[in-house]
């Protein structure tokens, strides 16, 4: 069985220019990121048809070991779309929020027969 590989590049904004270029709403944090297109092994990989979905990890430290993902987001949104965004703000309402130093955050994708990527490059959460 295959392994997604998964290069994230995560962007994590409060304002300003989200990928379509429509700003985000004032106060509010996403999580952005491509879809995988590649197999571990370069096999083309389609979103729509093999992912399942993203799992999302904070982390203090950075060690990602024994860190349970803080939230799961399908791979195709609600509307069909191949997801690519995640409010990451909606954890607050959860109890999770950056520390006072600040909070790394990352995610892996998982495919349909339960694969996981590796976690990609972690992008920083700050309180605002």
């Amino acid at each position: 069985m295959r392994c997604v590989a998964f290069i994230i590049v995560l962007i994590l904004a409060s304002c300003g220019g989200r990928d379509g270029g429509s700003p985000a709403p004032p106060g509010r944090e996403f999580l952005t990121w491509r879809a995988p297109d590649a197999f571990t092994d370069n096999t083309p990989l389609d979103p729509a048809r093999d992912l399942d979905r993203y799992e999302v990890y904070v982390s203090r430290d950075g060690n990602w070991d024994n860190e349970v993902p803080v939230a799961e987001v399908a791979a195709i949104d609600n509307a069909g779309r191949i997801a690519e965004e995640f409010e990451i703000g909606l954890l607050r309402a959860q109890g999770v929020n950056p520390t006072d130093n600040g909070s790394l955050v990352t995610m892996r994708a998982v495919s349909i027969h339960g694969k996981a990527s590796g976690v990609g490059a972690p992008t920083f959460w700050e309180e605002k």
